[in-house]
C-alpha cells in the first residue's frame, strides 16, 4: 500500500481550522514526518474480525468500579519504572501503543513512524490546550492516571496551577512525583468520579479536563455530572470516546466501535445528555471533533462546553 505522510494542513482541516499556530506548527515541525499507510481489503477484514474475537471473549474485561485494582495495578507499573530514573516515557500510559492499527478519518491504518499515536496526541494536546485553556488561570484534571496530560499543560502554562486527581494511591503519588520532576505547581489527591465529592474547593477562573476517564463510568455517570455543573468551570473539555457518534452510523467502521464500547460498558448516554442539556440552554458546545482512535474506537474525540448564564 501506498505511504501517506500527515501533512500541518491535513491537522488544520482535522482541527476545522484555516491556519494552525506558531506553537503548533513548532510541535508538529520538531516530530518526525508523521508516515502511515491504510490497511487494504484482507487486512481490515482481518482486524475486523479480531475486534469481534475481542467482543466476544469472556475474559474482556468491563468497566465499573469493581476494576478500580486493575487501575491500581496498571499505575503501579508506571510508577515504579518513572520513580527511578524520572523519564518522561514512563508517563505514557500503557494502552499507548509503539506501534498499532489506528482508526483515523474513517479507515483502519498502520503508522510507520513510531509512536505516530502519541506525537499525534502530543500536537492536539497543544493545539486544544493553547485554544481553549490559555486564559484559565487553574487546571483540573480528573481520572489523571499518569499525569501526562497535566505535565504537558504545565510546560506550555508554568505560571498556571494544575490539579490531578485520581481514584488509586499510585496515580495519586505518580502524578505528585511528575510534578515535582518538572518544577510545576501541581497538586494531586484522591478522587472518585463514582462518587464525587461535592465539597471539593474550585477554584474561580477554571478549567475541567478529562482524558479517556469518564469511559470508565459506563452509564453511571450522572453524578459526576451534577458535580461538574455545580462547581461552575470556565470551560470544560473531554478526550473520550463518544458512542453515541459511532451509533448512529450504519457502516461497519463505527457499528463495530459501538458494540465493543457496550462490550467494555464503557461511557453511554453522557454527550447524548450534553446535547440535550444544549439545547435546554443550560450549556453550549463549542467544539466537537474525532481525531484518531485506537483499533477498537475512537479514543480521541474532544469535546468542549460552557455553562451559560454563568
Amino acid at each position: 500500500m501506498k505511504e501517506l505522510k500527515l501533512t500541518i494542513n491535513d491537522l488544520a482541516i482535522l482541527f476545522n481550522e484555516k491556519e494552525l499556530s506558531k506553537k503548533v506548527v513548532s510541535i508538529f515541525n520538531n516530530e518526525e514526518p508523521l508516515l502511515y499507510r491504510n490497511l487494504n481489503v484482507t487486512e481490515v477484514n482481518e482486524v475486523l474480525e479480531s475486534i469481534k474475537n475481542k467482543i466476544s471473549n469472556p475474559e474482556t474485561n468491563s468497566a465499573g468500579p469493581e476494576f478500580k485494582d486493575n487501575w491500581e495495578a496498571n499505575w503501579r507499573e508506571n510508577l515504579d519504572k518513572f520513580e527511578p530514573k524520572k523519564n518522561d516515557s514512563f508517563l505514557i500510559p500503557n494502552f499507548i501503543h509503539n506501534v498499532s492499527v489506528l482508526r483515523f478519518k474513517g479507515n483502519y491504518i498502520m503508522p510507520i513512524t513510531p509512536n505516530f499515536e502519541m506525537k499525534v496526541v502530543r500536537i492536539l494536546r497543544t493545539f486544544v490546550f493553547e485554544k481553549f485553556f490559555a486564559n484559565i488561570d487553574s487546571l483540573y484534571e480528573f481520572g489523571a492516571g499518569t499525569g501526562f496530560n497535566l505535565v504537558q499543560f504545565g510546560e506550555m502554562f508554568p505560571d498556571k496551577k494544575l490539579f490531578g486527581y485520581d481514584w488509586t494511591e499510585s496515580s495519586v503519588k505518580l502524578i505528585s512525583l511528575a510534578g515535582e520532576s518538572k518544577n510545576l505547581k501541581l497538586h494531586s489527591a484522591k478522587f472518585d468520579m463514582f462518587r464525587p465529592d461535592f465539597g471539593l474547593n474550585v477554584d474561580r477562573n477554571s478549567g475541567l479536563l478529562t482524558v479517556g476517564a469518564l469511559e470508565q463510568l459506563g452509564t453511571n455517570w450522572i453524578e459526576f455530572l451534577e458535580f461538574m455543573l455545580s462547581k461552575n468551570f470556565s470551560i470544560y473539555m473531554h478526550i473520550e470516546t463518544n458512542y453515541e457518534k459511532n451509533k448512529k452510523e450504519t457502516d461497519d467502521f463505527n457499528m463495530i466501535a459501538s458494540v465493543y464500547i457496550e462490550r467494555r460498558n464503557w461511557l453511554r448516554g453522557y454527550f447524548a445528555k450534553l446535547e440535550e442539556l444544549e439545547t435546554q440552554g443550560v450549556l453550549e458546545i463549542i467544539f466537537n471533533k474525532t481525531i484518531i482512535g485506537s483499533k477498537f474506537h475512537d479514543s480521541w474525540n474532544v469535546t468542549v462546553w460552557k455553562l451559560k448564564n454563568v
